[in-house]
């Protein structure tokens, strides 16, 4: 079981680490959580949608994928 994080910078790429030490205690099994860097934001709105579809048909383990992308500055 895992989730995918699409973000956008560097800072967000740091995001697994601290979910997964927030949110194993509190499953039932451990949850693995993968960071996907699509850098810039034009990037990011133009490949979010094909890369969520990707993540969620080809694999059976992904259970949910979320973009976090910065808002400052568009």
């Amino acid at each position: 079981m895992r989730l995918v994080l699409l973000v956008e910078g560097w800072t967000e790429k740091e995001l697994p680490a601290f979910l997964k030490r927030w949110l194993d205690p509190q499953l039932p099994r451990p949850i693995g959580i993968h960071a996907v860097r699509l850098p810039g934001a034009p990037n990011f709105v133009n490949n979010v949608a094909k890369r969520v579809r990707s993540h969620l048909t080809h694999e059976e383990d992904t259970i949910a994928v979320f973009g976090l992308l910065d808002l400052y500055g568009l």
